[in-house]
């Protein structure tokens, strides 16, 4: 079970992770597998459906989901009932096979606010005011469209709905801040043996050369080494103070 889950949620191939990872990150990582694992092994839901939920609600929301919302607290008000496990509780009361394919999810949101509905989804193309059952041809489309633009470097097809962050980290503005953190080598996921950066230049070349696409990890390990220098900041302020 922690193998499925591990995997699927992965966006590294099995030999990426090793081959990038400083030994203090490796030993950290091994820490964090043995949690989980513990964390599987105690899970007393019903069916494997809600077992599932609440391991991603113990793992990927609390450890990075939250942060995000933390930070969107600086400049306006958040409520997340999602998160608390009472909640979770009255879903999983909820027979998980209406659950699946976002069957509950879009009546909630019919019946909460109909202008959420029309706000189209990034992997489908489709705003949620459409059955269901449409959903995964324009997930196939959207899967065309990504392909043409990757061939025709942009030349040909749709703008994606969200931020492509493949194509953003090849162009002046953001490719600014892969330089500034990812391709320095005085950054502090350097600096403290978190990663390594000579198979870490070789991956940010490789994107830039368009031999792969590592958008998607690059956003994760730069926001890695931007949270590390905030956190360096807020220790210098605090012990200025103390």
């Amino acid at each position: 079970m922690l193998s499925y889950f591990l995997n699927s949620s992965s966006i590294m191939a099995f030999q990426e992770p090793i081959t990038i990872l400083g030994p203090k990150l490796k030993y950290k990582i091994v820490e964090v597998v043995h949690e989980f694992r513990q964390i599987v092994d105690h899970l007393i839901a019903n069916s494997y459906l809600n077992k599932n939920d609440e391991f991603f609600l113990y793992t990927r929301v609390r450890r990075f989901t939250l942060y995000g919302s933390i930070t969107l607290r600086k400049v306006s008000e958040e409520i997340l009932p999602t998160i608390h496990r009472e909640f979770m509780k009255v879903i999983a009361m909820i027979d998980p096979n209406l659950r699946m394919n976002h069957r509950v999810y879009r009546r909630v949101l019919l019946k909460l606010n109909k202008k959420l509905t029309l706000i189209p989804y990034n992997k489908t193309w489709l705003p949620p005011v459409f059955p269901t059952t449409l959903w995964t041809s324009g997930y196939i489309l959207k899967k065309l469209n990504d392909i043409i633009r990757r061939i025709t470097k942009g030349r040909l097809g749709l703008d994606s709905t969200y931020i492509d962050f493949n194509e953003a980290l090849r162009y002046k503005a953001w490719r600014k801040l892969l330089y500034e953190t990812l391709l320095n080598r005085r950054s502090l996921i350097y600096k403290l043996g978190y990663l390594k950066y000579k198979p870490m230049r070789h991956m940010v070349m490789e994107h830039l050369n368009r031999k792969h696409d590592h958008g998607e990890k690059f956003a994760y390990l730069m926001s890695l080494e931007l949270v590390l220098r905030e956190i360096i900041k807020f220790a210098d302020f605090t012990d200025k103070i103390s």
